[in-house]
This record gives C-alpha cells, structure tokens and sequence, in this order.
C-alpha cells in the first residue's frame, strides 16, 4: 500500500494545481484574462513569507531603490502568511493597473506577451533579492504523521487539503451568491450588459485580481511550507494548472479543484510506480509531466465545440501584417551585418552574431505561424530541441554526415512539429497556447532530460563538412570560424527567401484569411485543416533547422539550451518585440535574445548581466506590448514614408481554376439541381432552436426566410452549412452534404455571407475576392508559390461591376462604408461558382437607398440563374425581392408561400405583432425595416 503514501504526498502538487488554476479562473471570469504568470505571483510570496520567517525583513517587488525593511527579528507563522498572501495581491494589482488594464482592448497576443514579461520581471526579481538556490523553509504546518493503510503519512498534507477546500468553497460562495461575485463571474460572458447592469468593469477587475492574488498567495505560502521552494518549479507549476483549467473551460472553480488535485496525486502515484520493476525504463524520467497534457489532449478528444462554433469566429486581432512583397531589404541587411562582424569581431562578439542567425530561425518561425497564421503556439522550441537531438544521435550513434544528419533530422521533426496542428484544429487563440505550452514542457521533461533518450554521454557531434569544406564552428581559441558564420547567414537567407515566396503568393492569401477569420474562410471553400497544417509544417522546418544549427554550434545536444522557462516563453516574448508581423522583427528580436548579440553588449556594463537583463528585457516586453502591439519594426516601418503601391490590375479569364465566373455563369436544371432541406434539427444541450425544417431553393429563386429575433435563423443555416452540429438531410445539385466540412459545403456550390460583413481585414478587397477561388490543396499551393512562377492576381470584375464597386479592387475592407462591405461580402461568395448563396442579413444597418439598390442586383443575380435564401428584417426588401417567403418562429416553419399570402397570414402576424387580433399588418410591412432590424442574436 505504498501508493497510499505517494498519494498523500501528492496533495502538495495537486493543492498548487488546484490552487493556481482557481486564480486563473478567477481573472478569467472577472476580466476575460489568462494569466500565465500567476506561478510567478505564487513565487512572490513564497519568497517575501520564507524571508519574513527567516529574518523578518519585509521585501518590495523592486529593484534599484531600497527594497527590503528590516522589523527587528524573525516573523511569527502568522505575520509571515499576512505578508506573503499581501504581498502577491500587491503584484497582482500592479500587473492589472500597470500592465492588463492598459492592454484591455490590446490583441489577444499581447496579454500573453504581457504575462511572460512579468514572469519574467518577477522571476529576476527574485534572482536578485534571493538567489535561485533551493530553499528550506520552516513550515507553519504540524509535523506529524498518521496511520493510513499501514503507513505512515504526514498530517501536514491534509493540513493543506483542508485549508485549499475551505479556499475553494469560499471563492465558490462569493463568485455564485453574492451580487458582485455573480457580476465579476459573468462578466467574461457578457462585459456589455454587465456594463449596462450599471457595474464599473474597473471596480470588477480590481475585485478579480484582488481574489486572484489572494489565492495564488495562499498556494505560494503553502507549498513553501510544504516542499523545498524552487522559483522555476513552482513557477511551471502553471502548466498543470492551466490544464485543469481548460478541463474547466476557464470556468467552473470546482472543477479546476478536483481536477488539479488530482493531477497532483496522479504525478505521485506514477512517481511510486516508476519504482517498479515493470515499468518502461525510458520513461523513469517525465513520465509525471506527460499527465496534463494527457488530459488536455483527453479534454480536446471528448469535449465538444471547435473553430465552426459561433464563439471561435475570430481567435484574437493580431497586430497588422506587413506581407513581404520582397526580400531584398532584409538579405542585404543580413549579408552586410554578417560582412561587417566577420571584418571586424571576433571571439565572443562574433559567436554572439552566429548565435543571433541562429536564433533569427527561431523567430522567424514564430512569426510564420503566430504573426502570419494567427496561431499563438509556444512549442517551436521544442520542436527545435526534437531536431537538434535527432541530429546529434544521427550525427554520432548513426555516423551520418552533416547534409544526410542534419536533412533527416529536420525532416523528422517537421512530420512531428506537424502533428502539433492536430490540437489547432478544435482551439484557438490562448487555449492554443496551453495546449502547446503543455507539450512543450512534457517533451523537455520526457525526452530533453531523460537520460534514456538523450544520454549524458552521447558525445561530441562530428564537425560539419561541406563539399569538403570545414565548416566547424571553432578550431583551437577561434570559437567562430568565418566558415561557421557564413552557413548560418546562408541557412537564414534560404529561410527568408522560403518565407517571403510562401507569404507574398497565395498561400500567404490564404492564411490571413483564416487569421483574420476561421468561419468567414470556411464558409468560401478554404481548408482550415489542410492550411493549419501545411503552415505547422512550414514553422517547424524553419525551428528544426535552428535547432539542428544550434547543435552543431554547441558541439553537442545540451537541454538547457531548449529550457522552456527560459528560452521557449522568452522566445515568442522576444518575436513580439521585435515585430511579431514582418521579417524584420525576427531579425530585431533575434538581436535581443539571451546570448545573443545585444545580450553580450552588456556584458560590458554588468558582471552577472543574466538577471538583470532578463529584468529590463522582461519590462521592455511589457512596455512593448502595452505601446508599440506592432514591435519595433512594425513601429519604425509605420513611422517612415509609406512606399507606393502598385495598382492592382483586373485580368479577365474564363479558365476554371484562375477565373472568376459572373453569375450568368451558373447554367444549372433539372430535377436535382438546387437546394433542399429535409428534416434539420439543431439543439444546444437540451434546446432545440430548429426543429424539422423542411427548404427548397431552385436556381434562378429568390426565398425569403425572415421571424423574430431568436426564431432560429441564423442557427439554421450554422447547421446546414456544418458550422453547428444538426441532423436532418441537406443536397446540393442533388448531392447530399449533410455532415461534411464547411469548406467542402461551400466547394459543393453553397456557400454563405454573414451578419457582420466578416472580411478579411489585412487583405484588400481584390485579396478578399481571391481567396474564395485559390485552386487546389493548400500543399500544392505553397509548392507552386516556392518552385513556380508567382502569377498575377486573376480577376474577372464582371462580380464587383455588377455591385457597383468595380473600382474599389485595391481598396482596404476597413476604408469602405458599411454598405459597401455588405456587397463585398456578397461579392466574395458568388466568386466560386456557386449554385445557392445564403444571405444571412445583408440588409442590416444600410439605409432605405442601400437597400433598394441591394435589391435590385439580388434580383439581377437571380435572373442569371443563381438561387438566393435571403435572411433579413427588412420586410420590404424581403417582399419586394423574394419569389417565396418562409417564416420561422422558435426553430419552426408557421408560414410559408408567395409573400402577399405570407404577410397576410395570421400566424405571421402572430409572431411579429404578439396577437392574432394585431392590425392588418399589411402597412408595418410596407412602411420600411422591422423595428428589429440590425441582427440576430
């Protein structure tokens, strides 16, 4: 029964766990926050408790002035917790009016940003007032133990479980019963009618990161009590709490609870049967941190929502892109730089410069898959580190030489780094973040640091050759050969040739519009899925070399050069800083990595610059993210003249792959041609919102679908176009789609515009246009943007003539009135060839003109032959427009025929007016848009 003993122990872990994750939530439900640094907080007042006990001096989270009062002696157990738990709401509410308050309408990616630079900030803090050592602390807890199933167990640890139950059951109790508490809990939900409640959002997240402090204090002084403090393993100690969290849907406090506490005494429980003889040998060390990813990855497999889902539209505004239509400037500015270090360093400095083209690698993936792609993912290190220990074992155990090791390796990893894009598929944005966060702590635990896998003596890599050329990194006291740094330099310029093809064509086209919009970009026939992939696949080629380079630099595989705490997080912060947008930024951020060149520079000015710098850069993080959301690059290239564009020019073809078809195109009869519904059924839990619906819509037809708001309209076409789970039958041309992809609905010929125009905004509307008819998998795409010739954007302007925005080509979305982006977005979904367009509102918010004239090219459009369901409020283009008119009420069909049948049906008038004894409802349709008009919501 020994794992009764593990498992106890195990409560130490499982009451961080819990502990950490119910602050998570608790800034999460007040302000919409996730915040990675909460470990850091808990390390705080570790600390600040461990010191009050030890000699009783009071520490402030500063540096440069005097930081720490002496009381006079060592702190009772009680003036030590009041101090420490005090002090981490103090940093708590720094990092909100400093720091989140002011990033409050900021990009996703810049909290994230935000919470490693104050990690980081807290982190060197610590360094410096404390040391990193390891510390004993003495415990306020008993010493004691119990009798348990036969062993002997320390009461302390149930000491601590009842303190964290007590914990949680109070925060349950505040955030569910009193009024502030349900306030703050619902204001992630829905900050705008809480607002409208008459709560201040400022007043509710000082309350929240008040609470949130409170907790993460309470679980740093516990665990200091409990276990040797260590500042970076309680600070990964949010990793496994991010993981209850996301079981919880950064929700439920106690789900966050039990999940988190029983990770911990699972990790325990595996430490005791790692003791058996059974158990595999290469997994004796990091078995235990396998576990939240696990369970995120359980979380992902049986937990229901993904990208199609209303709330996951938009991941997060990025900061604005600067698509690299040339390469000329930055290769020129690497070749120089590189020229100027090899004429004129040597030594450190020039090691330091080889270091940053390596690093530029590393950046640049970042900027591919998160600046470019929208993906906030913090695993390129470890793909990085995967390539460079597969290099190392090819190199030695294998005897390849360097181009076959360092080829197979790369290889390898990009298969692996791909499979990362699996997770992607069903989260974005900062819950993409703490799946790849989990992964990459699992693998540096399970693969970096077991000696199983990647064994202490594995030895010195061969020195790399090429063509016979000896291109070592250090011969005798030259630590940086010319040769070494010219391959670096010429490995970074393939990268940035690869990228700037790859961006500038039509793959780039494609990724920022998923970036801008998953669902607007699934609903006109792009493959999310296959495009996710294809650009893992492409950031992880870029991190593998890095890697690969990064061993052979070094000589051999070292894990501490891919530590997560202190290289990975740094590593996206440093992109950020940079310029997380443009090629540019990586070059600036690879400059301000640690060991980089700006990292030896000061070398000169302090003799430990370790923590110190790791201060200032963490701070410059920050200052950057709440300042410059652009970085340093995307600020500078905004302070100079604009450069002049080309004019984009309008191609017309008739090809199938590269045209775009007017719709007197669409020559589609006969008996299956159209659109039909049979039977659709979409619920939400125990909510049916369409029940059996039955549509038909024959090309040439304009149908009107029109009832209240709520009625079930928009939830309709979400599940007939595969965007919400429905049952029921749906064919297209006589083709049942019926639980296909959305992108593959909308390739079968029915596709959709939206509520909100939902454009693109970092493509113009040409790019907008263009990306609805790119050909082909996006692998044979970003092939034909590398190898082949980049072609011209083919535009037939027959589809915007006809809407009246033929000049508009060049234009950006963000310049035209709301007007104009509704054309657009009808515009964007006829460039396919489509047999059915789905109307969703396209009415709402335009004048009474706006909305004539948008009748009146519907019914053009019509008259070509292409199929229309109109969804609108505007009940006189609806009954001015349409050849039928179908009325939904709660999820069901009330009425439906020619619309002077349909608007004088009682019924109708019924749902509208609220009584069958209403007025003849003949003048409220006819006197212009239904008071409702502007949405469904």
């Amino acid at each position: 029964m020994e794992w009764v003993l593990f498992a106890v122990l195990g409560l130490s872990a499982g009451v961080a766990y819990g502990g950490l994750g119910i602050a998570v939530v608790a800034t999460h439900r007040g302000t919409g926050v996730v915040n990675l640094a909460q470990g850091a907080v808990a390390v705080w007042g570790a600390y600040v408790y461990a010191a009050m006990r030890d000699t009783g001096t009071v520490h402030l989270p500063v540096v440069g002035i005097p930081f720490a009062i002496a009381t006079g002696g060592p702190a009772s157990p009680l003036v030590a917790i009041v101090a420490g738990v005090l002090s981490s709401v103090l940093v708590s509410l720094l990092a909100y009016v400093l720091v989140f308050r002011p990033l409050r309408n900021a990009p996703q990616l810049a909290s994230v940003v935000a919470s490693i630079g104050i990690t980081t900030v807290i982190e060197s803090i610590v360094a410096l007032q404390f040391g990193t050592n390891q510390t004993i602390v003495p415990s306020f807890f008993t010493t004691g133990t119990i009798r348990l199933a036969g062993q002997a167990v320390p009461t302390n640890r149930f000491e601590a479980l009842a303190l964290f139950v007590a914990i949680t059951v109070a925060v349950w109790a505040y955030l569910r019963f009193t009024r502030v508490g349900i306030a703050m809990a619902a204001y992630a939900e829905n900050a705008r009618a809480i607002t409208l409640m008459g709560y201040s959002p400022t007043r509710l997240a000082i309350r929240a990161w008040t609470l949130s402090g409170l907790i993460a204090g309470f679980v740093g002084v516990m665990v200091a009590s409990l276990t040797p403090l260590n500042p970076v393993t309680m600070t990964l100690y949010i990793v496994p709490a991010l993981a209850a969290s996301l079981l919880a849907r950064f929700r439920s406090v106690i789900v966050v609870a039990i999940a988190g506490g029983a990770l911990g005494v699972l990790q325990s429980i595996v430490t005791f049967l790692k003791t058996e003889a059974w158990f595999p040998t290469w997994l004796q060390i990091g078995a235990e941190d396998l576990l939240p990813l696990l369970l995120i990855l359980a979380v992902l497999v049986v937990g229901r929502g993904s990208v199609t889902g209303r709330a996951a539209a938009i991941a997060g505004r990025l900061p604005a892109v600067n698509r690299p239509r040339s390469v000329r400037g930055p290769v020129l500015a690497v070749i120089v730089a590189t020229g100027l270090c090899l004429m004129f360093f040597n030594g450190s400095y020039r090691f330091a410069f080889a270091q940053s083209l390596i690093a530029a690698l590393l950046t640049l993936s970042v900027v591919v898959l998160t600046g470019y792609a929208g993906q906030i993912s913090v695993a390129q290190l470890a793909i990085a580190g995967t390539a460079g220990l597969l290099v190392a074992r090819l190199a030695i155990d294998g005897g390849l030489p360097f181009p076959v090791a360092a080829g197979a390796a790369i290889l390898l990893a990009t298969m692996l780094g791909t499979l990362t894009a699996l997770p992607a598929l069903r989260v974005v944005g900062i819950q993409l973040t703490v799946v790849t966060l989990s992964l990459a702590v699992a693998v540096q635990s399970a693969l970096f640091a077991n000696p199983s896998l990647s064994p202490a003596d594995l030895g010195n890599v061969p020195a790399p050759s090429l063509f016979g050329v000896d291109m070592s990194v250090r011969a005798g006291s030259n630590v940086a050969r010319a040769q070494w740094v010219i391959l670096c330099c010429g490995v970074l310029i393939g990268a940035m040739f690869l990228v700037a093809r790859v961006m500038g064509g039509r793959t780039g086209v494609r990724l920022l519009a998923i970036r801008s919009n998953e669902r607007a970009a699934a609903s006109i026939g792009v493959g999310v899925v296959e495009t996710k992939a294809v650009v893992f696949a492409l950031s992880s080629a870029l991190a593998a070399s890095a890697g690969v380079l990064m061993t052979y630099g070094l000589g051999q595989f070292s894990s501490s050069s891919f530590d997560v705490l202190s290289v990975g997080l740094p590593l996206l912060a440093f992109a950020y800083l940079g310029g997380i947008t443009s090629i540019y930024g990586a070059l600036v951020g690879a400059l301000m990595v640690p060991g980089g060149v700006v990292y030896v520079l000061l070398t000169a000015w302090f003799d430990d610059p370790g923590s110190w710098y790791l201060l200032v850069s963490g701070c410059a993080l920050v200052a950057t993210a709440i300042s410059y959301p652009d970085g340093i690059a995307g600020t500078v290239s905004r302070l100079l003249p604009p450069r002049r564009e080309k004019s984009h020019q309008t191609v017309a073809t008739t090809e199938p792959d590269d045209g775009i078809a007017t719709p007197s195109d669409v020559q589609r009869t006969g008996p299956g041609a159209g659109f039909k519904v049979r039977g659709v059924t979409v619920r939400y839990g125990g909510v049916h919102a369409v029940t059996d619906v039955d549509i038909e819509v024959a090309p040439g037809e304009i149908v009107g679908l029109i009832g209240p708001n709520g009625a079930g309209k928009t939830s309709l076409i979400d599940g007939v176009l595969g965007f919400t789970p429905c049952s029921g039958e749906v064919t297209i041309d006589g083709h049942v789609v019926s639980r296909s992809a959305p992108h593959r609905i909308a390739r079968s010929g029915l596709v959709r515009t939206w509520q909100n125009p939902d454009l693109f905004a970092d493509l113009t509307v040409a790019e907008n246009m263009d990306v609805a008819r790119l050909p082909g998998h996006p692998l044979r795409t970003l092939l034909e943007d590398v190898f082949g010739r980049r072609r011209p954007m083919l535009l037939s302007a027959g589809v915007l003539d006809r809407l009246d925005m033929g000049d508009r080509l060049g234009a950006e979305p963000s310049s035209l009135s709301l007007g104009q982006q509704k054309l657009l977005g009808v515009a964007r979904s006829l460039v396919s060839r489509p047999t059915v367009v789905l109307l969703d509102e396209p009415a709402a918010g335009l004048d009474s003109a706006e909305s004539l004239r948008l009748g009146s090219h519907l019914r053009a459009l019509a008259d070509d032959g292409l199929g229309i369901l109109l969804i609108d409020h505007d009940m006189d283009l609806v009954f001015g427009t349409c050849d039928r008119v179908i009325v939904l009420q709660f999820g069901r069909v009330i009425a439906s025929g020619a619309p002077a049948e349909v608007r004088q049906s009682p019924a109708v008038v019924a749902a509208y007016l609220g009584s069958e004894s209403a007025p003849d409802p003949v003048p409220s349709f006819e006197a212009g848009p239904h008071p409702s008009a502007g949405g469904e919501r």
